[in-house]
């Protein structure tokens, strides 16, 4: 929000206001974070001797007379040692009052350690209660590991989940039923897990379909315990909200993100000078980018930097002679890590009076597409740098005195980035072989990165293919930030984080900076990963995430519901395609001329499902060729506007269903079925209006009637089928 202000008799005036974009959504708020956060920053603006600021930390007195407000108007005034704080909105109408702020002095380390904290986060497995609710249809498929050595192994089990997962999506008698894998141990749910690395890929898989399928998919892992078996019924059961589950001695577990707390206390090992530090992928990218950084500030001395082309590679030369300006003594090897035998032959090579002390592995490759078109190939193309080099180097190196097994991943394997099966599936990998590293003491730190804003990575080669178009890279970028929530972050952030992450050691972290306000856009529409759930709350009921089409053309007149769909179809285009309006797409413009793919399809076709309550398939962007087109085909898909009492009765319908299977499963004779009975006879009677003409005698037959009967008349009144067809 944009603050100004001025001071005068002591007091100090200051209005802060939310930007266009976010005022639009004040009205769902008491209090605005974004503008409540603005203003109590005003409260600390004080800063002493330039290594300390004043910050609020106890309140006393704190009234809220207003609501929704997208401007303030603050007024503080001093009270003794504290400060008593007034905010009026735009109108000079009281928003809130705090009768005494005070504050307390906080150093800038402090600040900056909190500031380079807040986007890392950690994963944390939360417990579940069970519900009584039953498994939807569907099917269940236990995926074990191949036999073999793990990389072979994990590649042979992720190629055969790849396979089911792609035929469910193929066969349309699987539409509307979600497909479970079940996993063993195949993911580190709780302390001291040791992951079986042959089947952790699935995980990676399975998310990425999720994210391409809503409600098509689900994973759960399992310890294999006797508790865990019986609990895997309700686990199934919770599979539509919580699509992602493990079982642990019976308990059901899902996984959450959570920020780290900056006053954390940090834990590794400081680097050892006189030691090798191996840093695959070192050349270029994030890997050139750490060895500057553990040169310059980590007092790296022997670095060992290692790519496909070594010495060849583009920049090399000169990446070299900037460290050893830095004071360290650098040698480039070519070496494909993925090759246990050329990685064997590069460990010989370091010398003995620097013996190896760290590894980074920032290696990888990405290769995306749909689900539908990855194949064995492609799979193999991610899974050799990232995952089968992680496990050589973790196999070379286990017996040596390592301070730190640093390796590379990204938040797409955690949030199952949507095209990015392959991709999700190597990354897993690593969290889980560092997870299994820490269950033997060993050391190791899986970092799943977002976004970077430099020349690596996702975003280097999305701008390399984008030729260094400006308008282009930032298209893309809205489009990145908007799927996964994502906000680039500069190179010195990433770097911070990178510091953060080591000194805390965990098994795995995420540096990530998630754009919030996308978040929150993600949550109201009920498109938010559940692993997201603990970084934002949105006070949406269940009711408006899941309003159909036709609900919310309820109060639209007829000859404006088209328009109201047009521009429902062009504002979730302008998202998926990063436009900053619904003004930049043009209704009678082709989908494929505005650059849609593949991808690009699947998230329109996910959005529209979420927003109107329909089932299109992934086809429907190249079905239907332009926007103007496929909200005629919603339209048409709704087959007009019920009214309200005509919706309630399919509310009606649907709840007398569900009451019929629940007492039909009731014993014939039992005391439940027969308080049942006379409750319905109660309501029954209530409908019928006891108080008209024979209603007497209405009661008197209900109170007769048997529980056959009585549904009888309630299929008849509502018209439901019976069984026979009547």
């Amino acid at each position: 929000p944009e603050r100004s202000g001025q001071e005068q008799d002591g007091r100090l005036f200051v209005e802060v206001a939310l930007p266009e974009e976010q005022a639009l959504e004040a009205h769902r708020f008491a209090i605005h974070p974004a503008l409540l956060d603005s203003a109590m920053r005003a409260v600390g603006l004080a800063e002493l001797e330039g290594k300390e600021v004043e910050q609020p930390s106890a309140w006393r007195g704190t009234v809220l007379y207003g609501t929704g407000a997208s401007i303030l108007r603050l007024c503080l005034a001093p009270e003794g040692e504290a400060h008593s704080l007034t905010a009026y909105d735009q109108a000079g109408e009281p928003v809130f009052g705090v009768a005494s702020v005070a504050t307390s002095r906080l150093e800038l380390a402090q600040l900056g350690a909190a500031r380079r904290r807040r986007s890392l986060h950690r994963v944390q497995w939360q417990p579940l209660a069970k519900t009584g609710a039953e498994a939807p249809e569907g099917e269940m498929v236990e995926i074990s590991a191949v036999e073999g050595a793990v990389p072979e192994a994990a590649q042979a089990t992720a190629e055969r989940a790849l396979a089911l997962l792609q035929e469910w999506v193929a066969d349309e008698d699987n539409e509307g039923s979600r497909l479970t894998l079940l996993t063993n141990n195949a993911i580190a749910a709780g302390e001291g897990d040791a992951p079986d690395l042959a089947t952790a890929a699935v995980w990676g898989l399975v998310r990425s379909a999720i994210s391409e399928h809503p409600g098509r998919f689900a994973v759960i892992d399992t310890d294999g315990s006797d508790a865990s078996q019986e609990a895997l019924p309700a686990a199934l059961a919770l599979g539509a909200d919580e699509p992602q589950l493990a079982l642990r001695e019976g308990e059901i577990l899902a996984p959450r993100l959570s920020r780290v707390k900056a006053e954390e206390q940090a834990s590794a090992e400081p680097l050892d000078p006189e030691r090798t530090v191996l840093i695959t992928g070192g050349i270029s990218g994030l890997g050139a980018l750490i060895a500057r950084h553990l040169a310059e500030n980590h007092g790296a001395r022997q670095l060992l930097l290692v790519s496909r082309r070594g010495p060849e590679a583009t920049g090399a030369e000169k990446l070299k002679a900037e460290l050893e300006e830095l004071g360290a003594e650098v040698r480039v090897a070519a070496c494909d890590v993925s090759d246990r035998s050329a990685l064997e032959q590069l460990f010989e090579s370091i010398p003995a009076e620097h013996p190896l002390g760290a590894i980074v592995h920032s290696a990888g490759t990405i290769d995306d597409g749909v689900l539908d078109s990855i194949d064995p190939e492609r799979l193999q193309r991610t899974m050799a740098p990232k995952a089968t080099a992680a496990w050589h180097l973790h196999e070379l190196s286990k017996e040596l005195e390592l301070s730190q097994f640093i390796v590379f991943s990204s938040a797409a394997g955690l949030l199952g980035g949507a095209a990015q099966a392959n991709y999700a599936a190597a990354n897993v990998f690593l969290d889980a072989l560092a997870a299994l590293r820490r269950s033997r003491g060993l050391a190791a730190t899986s970092m799943a990165w977002g976004l970077w804003d430099q020349q690596s990575s996702m975003a280097g080669e999305l701008e390399a293919g984008l030729d260094g178009n400006e308008e282009l890279i930032e298209r893309a970028m809205n489009q990145i930030r908007q799927r996964l929530g994502f906000e680039a972050m500069a190179p010195e952030q990433g770097l911070e984080l990178f510091d953060a992450s080591r000194e805390l050691g965990d098994s795995l972290l995420a540096p990530v900076n998630f754009d919030l306000a996308a978040l929150r856009a993600r949550a109201e529409t009920g498109n938010l990963a559940p692993i997201l759930r603990g970084l934002v709350r949105v006070q949406v009921s269940r009711e408006v995430q899941q309003a159909s089409l036709a609900q919310r053309l309820l109060d639209v007149p007829e000859d404006e519901r088209e328009a109201a769909v047009l521009d429902l179809v062009r504002s979730n285009v302008a998202v998926v395609l990063g436009h900053e309006s619904a003004a930049e797409v043009e209704p009678e413009r082709a989908f494929q001329e505005m650059g849609f793919d593949s991808l690009a399809a699947v998230e329109l076709r996910n959005r529209l499902n979420a927003v109107t309550g329909l089932a299109l398939g992934a086809t429907a962007v190249f079905d239907y060729p332009n926007p103007a087109a496929l909200a005629e085909h919603l339209l048409g898909e709704v087959g007009g506007v019920e009214s309200e009492d005509a919706l309630r009765e399919g509310e009606v319908k649907e709840l007398l269903g569900k009451l019929e299977t629940t007492l039909s499963s009731l014993e014939p004779d039992g005391d439940v079925r027969e308080r049942a009975g006379t409750r319905l006879r109660a309501l029954l009677v209530s409908l019928s209006g006891s108080d008209s003409p024979g209603g007497d005698d209405a009661a008197d037959d209900l109170a007769a009637m048997s529980h056959e009967e009585m549904f009888e008349l309630i299929d008849e009144e509502f018209g439901r089928e019976s069984p026979d067809g009547r």
